[in-house]
Formats: C-alpha cells, sequence, structure tokens
C-alpha cells in the first residue's frame, strides 16, 4: 500500500505501464490534491526524465490557466509529484458532448492563456491536447502534463507529441517553435466545434501525412452555423507554415476577445459552470450573421481569410460561378474519361516465366514504420524511415512466419525417376513458393524440377503483395537461376477523397484516406467503393492490369 508521509490516499484513479495516479487529502494545508507516480523504480529513463522536467518547469510557471505542481520526492526509490486535483472532467471528456459555439471560443482563449505564460518563461508545451486540458466543475479550464516541455533554447528537432496534434513543421523534422504549440491549439478548437480532430486517422502514418499535405475539412462544412471569424481563426492556427499562423499567444487572445465583443456576448467560468450542471437546459448564443471581420491591426492573417464582401464582387460572382462550375465539370470529366479510357500495356513475351491469371485478393495492409510511444505523453512516435521499395499497405512478417507452412498442405511427392534440372528461384520481395499446392520453402530457394517435358505452376505468396502465380517449363530452362520481380506482377491503385473516406474493395474494408501509398492489388476486375459516415457512398466498377497503377478521385462534396 502506498503510503507518502502527509498525505491521506483514499482513491487509485488511473493505472499506466509506468506511473499511477491517485487522489488524497494533503493534511497541512487542508487541500485535495493529485499524486503522480512512478510504478517502478526501473522505469525507462525517458518517464522518470519526463517527471523531473514536469517539476522543475512547473515551479517557474504559475498562473490560473495551469495546473500547478505543488511538490515532488520519492517513495520507496520511486519518483512521484504532487498536483493541483481539478475536480471535473477534461476537455476530452466533454468534446462528444457537441459545446456551444460560444464555449468553444471560451475555452480556447482560456488555453491561448496558459500558452502565453508558458511562452513567456521561453517554454515550449509540446503537448496540447484535450487529455490535457481540465475543466473543473467550476468552470475553471487548466493546462496541465508538462510532461514533454523544453527549454525553448534546449529544443531538438524530434517527434514529441501526440499523432493528431503535431504541427507540420514536427512531422518533416524542421525547426520547432511557439507556433508548434499554436497549430496544436487550433487542432483542439476545430475538434471541439466540429468533435473531430482535424487530421486524425486509422493508422499513425496516414495521420502525419495527412497534417503534412493535407488541409482539414472545412469547419463551415461540418458545422455551418460557426462564425465564419471562428472558422477563420482555426484554418489560420492549421496553417501549413509557421509564418501564416498568429504570431504569439497574445494575438490569439486579442482575436478570441476581439470576436466576444463583435458577437456581443460575454462569457465567464460560471456560465460554463451552469452549463455543466444541466447541459440540457443551456439556450446556445444565436451569432449574427452580418458580423464584421476583425481589425486588420489585430489579426491580419485572419483579416486576410475573412475580406468584407463588396457588392460589386457579389454580382461578378453570381455572373462568373455558373460558368466556372460547368468548366471544371467539363475538365472533371475529361480527366476520368482519359484514365478510365487508358488501354493497358501488352504483357512482355517470357519464355520462361509467364505470369497467369491471379486470383483475387484484395487485402493489403501498409508497411508501416514502428513507432514508439513515450508513456508521459502516451503517444509519442518516430519518423517512418524511407523504403527502396514502393510503399504498399502490407504488413511484413518475419521469416519464421513465412516459413511456417500449414498443417492442411500435403507432404511432398516422391520424386520423378527421370529429374529435371535444378534451378535457383530469386523473387522480389522474398515469397512463399507453392508448386501444385505443394510448399518448396521460402525464396531464395533451390529446386530440383521432378521431371523434364513438363509445366510447372509456381505460386509466389508475399506478405506484401497479393498471390502471383506463373508457369515454369522445364524443357526450356537455359539457366540456373529463375528471378521474378514480384512488385511488377501485381497493379496497383491510388484513391484520394474529398475530404476524407473509407476505402471498400470487393465489399471489404482496406484503409482509410489519405492513403499512404498505392494500394497493390491482383490485376482484373474489381468494384470499388468509398463510404464517409455523413456524405454518403460513391462507387463504381474498375480494371486493373499488371504492371499499371490507376488513379481515381472522388469530391463527395459535389453530386
Amino acid at each position: 500500500m502506498v503510503k507518502i508521509e502527509g498525505y491521506e490516499i483514499f482513491a487509485e484513479l488511473q493505472r499506466g505501464p509506468w506511473v499511477t495516479l491517485f487522489k488524497a487529502f494533503e493534511v497541512q494545508r487542508q487541500r485535495t490534491v493529485l499524486i503522480k507516480l512512478l510504478n517502478d523504480q526501473q522505469a525507462p529513463r525517458v518517464v522518470q526524465e519526463q517527471l523531473l522536467v514536469e517539476s522543475e518547469l512547473s515551479s517557474r510557471l504559475v498562473h490560473a490557466n495551469l495546473r500547478r505542481v505543488y511538490a515532488s520526492g520519492k517513495f520507496s526509490g520511486r519518483g512521484y509529484l504532487i498536483l493541483e486535483y481539478v475536480e471535473g472532467p477534461t476537455l476530452a471528456e466533454l468534446i462528444p458532448r457537441r459545446l456551444p459555439i460560444e464555449f468553444c471560443a471560451w475555452i480556447a482563449k482560456e488555453v491561448a492563456q496558459a500558452l502565453m505564460a508558458v511562452h513567456r518563461e521561453g517554454i515550449l508545451h509540446r503537448d496540447v491536447k484535450p487529455r490535457n486540458i481540465f475543466v473543473s466543475w467550476e468552470g475553471e479550464v487548466k493546462l496541465g502534463d508538462l510532461g514533454l516541455a523544453v527549454d525553448v533554447d534546449e529544443v531538438s528537432i524530434s517527434l514529441a507529441g501526440t499523432p493528431a496534434y503535431l504541427s507540420p513543421e514536427i512531422v518533416l523534422g524542421q525547426k520547432i517553435s511557439q507556433s508548434s504549440d499554436l497549430f496544436a491549439l487550433g487542432a483542439v478548437l476545430y475538434e471541439m466545434l466540429t468533435t473531430a480532430p482535424p487530421f486524425a486517422d486509422h493508422t499513425t502514418s496516414a495521420t502525419l501525412h495527412r497534417i503534412a499535405n493535407l488541409e482539414p475539412t472545412p469547419v463551415a462544412k461540418l458545422r455551418p452555423e460557426v462564425p465564419t471569424e471562428l472558422a477563420g481563426l482555426c484554418r489560420m492556427l492549421l496553417s501549413k507554415t509557421p509564418e501564416a499562423r498568429c504570431r504569439n499567444a497574445e494575438a490569439v487572445v486579442d482575436i478570441l476577445a476581439q470576436f466576444e465583443h463583435t458577437q456581443q456576448f460575454k462569457i465567464s467560468a460560471e456560465c460554463l459552470a451552469k452549463y455543466l450542471q444541466a447541459p440540457e437546459s443551456y439556450q446556445p448564443i444565436s451569432f449574427i450573421k452580418s458580423s464584421s471581420v476583425l481589425p486588420q491591426e489585430t489579426a491580419p492573417a485572419l483579416a486576410q481569410l475573412n475580406p468584407p464582401p463588396k457588392r460589386n464582387m457579389r454580382r461578378a460572382l453570381a455572373f462568373l460561378a455558373p460558368a466556372i462550375f460547368m468548366v471544371g465539370l467539363v475538365l472533371a470529366n475529361l480527366r476520368n474519361e482519359k484514365l478510365q479510357n487508358t488501354a493497358p500495356p501488352k504483357a512482355e513475351n517470357e519464355s520462361v516465366v509467364a505470369p497467369l491469371e491471379q486470383k483475387k485478393n484484395t487485402s493489403a495492409a501498409p508497411l508501416a514504420s514502428k513507432t514508439t510511444t513515450s508513456s508521459s505523453a502516451q503517444n509519442a512516435v518516430s519518423i517512418p524511415g524511407a523504403k527502396s521499395e514502393p510503399m504498399l499497405h502490407s504488413k511484413a512478417r518475419n521469416d519464421a512466419e513465412l516459413l511456417k507452412t500449414p498443417s492442411e498442405e500435403p507432404e511432398p511427392s516422391e520424386p520423378a525417376i527421370v529429374p529435371g534440372p535444378t534451378v535457383w528461384l530469386h523473387s522480389e520481395p522474398r515469397a512463399k513458393v507453392f508448386v501444385e499446392n505443394r510448399l518448396l520453402g521460402v525464396t531464395p530457394l533451390r529446386w530440383t524440377l521432378p521431371q523434364r517435358e513438363q509445366v510447372y505452376e509456381l505460386r509466389f505468396v508475399s506478405p506484401v503483395l497479393p498471390e502471383i502465380r506463373t508457369l515454369v517449363t522445364s524443357a526450356i530452362i537455359e539457366s540456373d537461376t529463375l528471378r521474378l520481380n514480384l512488385w511488377k506482377e501485381a497493379a496497383y491503385l491510388e484513391v484520394t477523397v474529398n475530404p476524407w473516406g473509407e476505402i471498400w474493395l470487393d465489399g471489404k474494408p482496406i484503409d482509410t484516406t489519405p492513403l499512404s501509398a498505392p494500394l497493390a492489388l491482383t490485376p482484373g476486375m474489381h468494384e470499388l467503393a468509398v463510404r464517409h459516415p455523413q456524405l454518403g457512398t460513391r462507387s463504381l466498377r474498375i480494371v486493373l492490369s499488371r504492371g499499371d497503377t490507376l488513379r481515381k478521385a472522388f469530391d463527395l462534396f459535389t453530386p
């Protein structure tokens, strides 16, 4: 039983692999506190360092919107922190409720004020996310968890943080600054407004790809009632380049304060507390649709995103919009016809190895790079390394799994009386080789053909590609080595979807866009479908050719 002098521990709140959280009562100061205790004195060095960093940096930070660290120490050789206890939910628990817009803006302003205090001390937080934002039942908002915080002068280029809230410069290994925290704040604001993170995907690699290369679905598409000023601020904070975002956290506070003034509403902790107590009886604010844009000197970038409307411009757009739409539609149709009518190249004549029609196999998973997770941040990752071969949606297995022989396969048959030649079989990538349902082994392997004047069907089964079948005629083998590039025997599919969608092939779910790499599939005809929970399903029949890449684009916002 944990027993720390001066504290009465009466509840275990959460137990992780390396850290446990306890609710306790500090006898001397008569207050409830939170104790963060290492589970093992042999915890990884990075976990111990994060606990130490959180203690050291927190001593320099005192602000109403920051959760305080009161003390630190050791219990049985294990480090611990005494933290301010915030009685209430985290922002992550409130977001699924679809918070009223005014509270989204107010909470974002409170977090921005916390970042002002952090940045003023020359510190980067590096883990701004809903789970680290605490909301008390009294309506107070506090930013916590400084385990990944670092002095701006000591920051290194590393992929530290939670993937869905990393900035593009962190993903790309570029210089990190205070603007990276503002990007994370923009992601939190977007999630509060839409209930979903702007770039999150089913896999870490897909999430990082979206952060670095794609724009999020506009807030107005997911929640049309959001005022343009607030949606514009969200878009500006999520800009790909730091220079396009707000210059600092103070500018974010000024913009949100001006937004409240322009919309003629005032939110306080008491208002939020009343909402938390009875959300069903709360009456949301009706926003002014013809609200003016924020002053240029307060938010220059936001003013550029939302310029004041002009009557002449509106008239011109009214006349030009139909024409622009028709031109775009014609161009899109021409592009689709060009893609669908492209004739597949003729197969090369091969005397020894000739591909057969391959059996359908639509399973393709990404060659995912390893991702390391920091226990304090819970989702800190490492940048995927580059591969010499094309990245495909398949999970690589180790050699032991490749060599594992299925129990249902028959025993090898006796060799023929007149044996054929002995050859080396090579394939790229490595694969299991079957001949007439008999496992030969894993390439590279040496194979003695049972007899001459015989045609054999070889099946190459790789974890990263669909099954490849070839014919081998022993009578015409002129070399002692047969090589097959399996990459060139498969067909590939690239799918882009605006804003995003689930990819289904032949009635089976495959992945979610954006795809980090083309899908490797069996050549032939397939049924392709793109599904979105709000925007519906689009489907069509496609034909894939050996060695070719078919590209398809879907815009779910258009009929």
